[in-house]
């Protein structure tokens, strides 16, 4: 942590020595984290809720009926000392808990502050898949968003394409596709096709593995 030794050090010049040293603890908390943290973000309707649902195999929330009010969800596998900014689940799941994962479900409107700053909420996430619906592609909520969180392991999860017909699929996959070359971001996740075990594969492909993430938290900081 030499790089928040040299700025407590600065800092104390500047007389913010006390906020610095919060950023620190906050830092060496990520680093000593001994799960991986993912968050699944998106738009309303975007398919967050059915992602949540299909990684587990069962019903955790009901989607299309999450009100405004309703806190985040964190979704543990194993005990975990409550969390007041989250609705907290606990299930018993051999596989997801081996590999030590827990999930989040944030709607993208929960990410930025009234000051386009980006929510505490997002502090301790390893990675973020971002849910965008080929229904309306990449709305400026969505850029506004992943513009936000590209500092993050961040994939483009593309939803909802087989609603589509005709020239509007090709058309729209092209779309997403070079949005995120454009972003310098990873070729998103296309879901197309993909039944209930395929996406959960592919969603387990895709998020690092523990060996990974000394390295990603790093880069983070």
């Amino acid at each position: 942590m030499k790089r928040f030794d040299d700025l407590i050090n600065k800092a104390e010049i500047t007389g913010c020595r006390e906020t610095v040293c919060d950023l620190a603890q906050q830092a060496e908390a990520l680093l000593q984290q001994d799960k991986i943290h993912v968050a699944i973000i998106g738009g309303r309707n975007s398919g967050k809720t059915t992602i949540i649902n299909g990684i587990v195999g069962q019903e955790i929330r009901v989607p299309d009926m999450l009100s405004k009010k309703e806190k985040p969800l964190r979704l543990a596998f194993e005990e975990m000392e409550d969390d007041p900014n989250f609705n907290c689940v606990t299930i018993d799941h051999e596989g997801w808990c081996r590999e030590r994962v827990v999930f989040y479900e944030i709607k993208a409107d929960e990410i930025m502050e009234d000051d386009d700053t980006v929510s505490p909420l997002i502090n301790r996430m390893d990675c973020v898949f971002y849910t965008v619906s080929a229904l309306v592609p990449m709305t400026g909520e969505d850029v506004r968003v992943i513009e936000a969180l590209r500092h993050l392991a961040l994939k483009v999860i593309l939803t909802k394409v087989d609603m589509l017909e005709g020239d509007a699929v090709e058309k729209v996959v092209d779309f997403v596709f070079d949005f995120c070359r454009n972003h310098a971001l990873e070729q998103p996740i296309n879901l197309s096709g993909k039944d209930k075990a395929e996406c959960v594969r592919t969603i387990r492909y895709n998020i690092p593995t523990p060996e990974d993430m000394t390295e990603l938290r790093e880069k983070h900081l």
